[in-house]
């Protein structure tokens, strides 16, 4: 009622509906995070990382648009290797994690 009536749905490859997510979740991000007031994500076990989170990641740290972003995040160290994706991912966008907790 408050929006009115809307389009039928079309149906989307999973493709498409990924690339629309992560566009609306980047744009969200940008209209809401700012040095003044950053936005801090707590993400644990990053060992189970799947690899559609891994690229969503990956955009965020890529996207110089986003200001005021933190991540807080966790793995466990012995089922995490040289060959895990996690670690390819961080490489790849050249962020180390820190050591200061073990």
């Amino acid at each position: 009622m408050i929006i009115g009536s809307q389009p039928q749905l079309t149906e989307e490859s999973i493709v498409e509906i990924q690339v629309k997510f992560s566009v609306a979740l980047q744009n969200l991000l940008r209209a809401i995070s700012s040095q003044s007031r950053p936005i801090v994500f707590l993400i644990d076990d990053l060992q189970w990382i799947d690899t559609a989170s891994l690229e969503l990641f990956e955009k965020f740290f890529l996207d110089n648009s986003i200001r005021g972003l933190m991540f807080i995040c966790t793995y466990r160290e012995n089922e995490v290797d040289a060959s895990h994706p996690l670690i390819r991912t961080t490489k790849k966008i050249n962020i180390e994690f820190s050591d200061i907790y073990k």
